[in-house]
């Protein structure tokens, strides 16, 4: 997943959002099927390596494709939507394994449940093939003017508008400096690019963008925030159901399925409060609870509290965990410039697997034997502390219009220092 979100972050800032979601989507479904079908450990260790590159890869071209498409004063909305299906994804595969795997008398074995948890990336890719455009911003960015009007009429027309052209293709195409234009609400404020500007990029340049000036805290900022909320979240939801053994709980698989299900009241409270809070306080807020949430557990934890009080913290982790999540996605995708965004969203990604390994192994081994539970909880508090003060630092972009390039954030933030 590291890997996937390095190579198709770059990659979509180069052919296109929707190619690159296709391509990752389809990577994922066959070697996620192909595991199912492993001889031995070491093919099955193989295709779920392919596969974990191909749900690296989503996550760039996904959430850069919502943010692009929608208006800015709906886009903390609409990506809270997008998010929101991790979560029927979380409980789905709990849910799942709850019923194949998780019963005494169990008649599935683990094949039939890897292949059956790889369906949803074949009904994601006809989905996105047949019903997803590729960003108009991303074509007006590279001077496809005809393209980008022709992805603007397809919304307009799915909304219940008329397709009438916004603008006639042929004085769009014979201008090279005029002003942006904003479609109805519909879609991102896009214009023609600047002569000057270079959009086909090398990798390493765009890479080198990231860490402009102009871009350099927000960066190092946001990689600090999805190291500490990826190893806080992912870190306690891999080992969550080893540690309700751990701890005595008994039916460590229906408590999962509730961990799982806590996911629900965090994308609603971040559907309703994104537009209006802002992805930043949002973050801070959800970080800095479900530090507090995790410090609670390590307490019920110690003092021997009982099965009800544990799950609802730990749920609780969980639910602000997912709020989390939904700003730190949506803040990701609106701090980066159309040129490198994706690239940037790659990148951010990638510092997250890397907080996720190193869950892995702090976690693995205080999990025990011996058990570490009140360590552990402690540890995963710490870094959501973190986050939360990495996070105060990043610059809100919230019902802004999106950045075209590193350039036109020069000029904003020029006039800003200005005033």
């Amino acid at each position: 997943m590291f890997t996937g979100g390095l190579l198709f972050g770059s990659l979509s800032d180069r052919i296109g959002r929707r190619k690159s979601l296709l391509y990752s989507l389809l990577l994922n479904g066959i070697f996620g099927l192909l595991s199912a079908l492993s001889p031995n450990v070491y093919a099955l260790i193989a295709f779920r390596t392919c596969a974990g590159i191909g749900i690296g890869g989503t996550v760039p071209a996904l959430f850069t494709l919502c943010s692009e498409h929608v208006p800015a004063n709906r886009r903390g909305y609409y990506v809270t939507i997008v998010a929101a299906y991790w979560m029927v994804g979380a409980v789905f595969t709990a849910g799942l394994a709850w019923f194949m795997l998780g019963r005494p008398d169990a008649m599935y074995s683990w094949r039939a449940f890897a292949a059956i948890v790889s369906l949803p990336s074949f009904v994601c890719w006809m989905l996105t093939y047949k019903y997803v455009p590729e960003s108009a911003q991303f074509f007006a960015r590279r001077r496809l003017l005809t393209d980008a009007e022709m992805v603007v009429d397809t919304i307009k027309t799915t909304n219940g508008d008329a397709a009438d052209h916004v603008t006639e293709s042929s004085s769009l195409l014979s201008q090279h400096n005029t002003d942006a234009s904003e479609v109805n609400g519909y879609t991102v404020v896009f214009g023609p690019s600047d002569p000057g500007i270079q959009t086909e990029r090398s990798s390493l340049s765009a890479y080198g963008i990231l860490f402009d000036p102009v871009l350099r805290g927000t960066t190092i900022s946001l990689l600090m925030s999805w190291f500490c909320l990826s190893f806080g979240s992912y870190g306690l939801a891999t080992w969550i159901t080893m540690l309700f053994k751990r701890i005595g709980l008994e039916n460590p698989f229906a408590n999962a399925f509730i961990y799982a299900a806590a996911n629900l009241p965090g994308n609603i409270m971040t559907a309703l409060l994104m537009d209006r809070l802002g992805g930043r306080r949002i973050l801070a807020i959800s970080m800095l609870l479900s530090a507090g949430c995790a410090t609670g557990f390590a307490y019920a934890n110690s003092s021997a509290s009982g099965a009800a009080t544990i799950v609802l913290l730990a749920s609780g982790f969980n639910a602000f965990s997912t709020a989390g999540w939904n700003a730190i996605d949506l803040m990701s995708a609106e701090s980066f410039p159309t040129d490198v965004r994706t690239t940037g969203m790659g990148t951010l990604s990638a510092a997250g697997r890397a907080g996720s390994v190193a869950a892995q192994f702090v976690n693995g081994y205080l999990i025990g034997p011996p058990v570490h539970v009140t360590l552990l909880l402690a540890i995963t508090a710490s870094m959501m502390l973190l986050g939360t003060i990495s996070s105060v630092l990043v610059r809100d972009y919230s019902n802004k219009a999106l950045p075209e390039s590193v350039e036109e954030m020069r000029r904003t933030h020029e006039k800003i220092n200005n005033v």
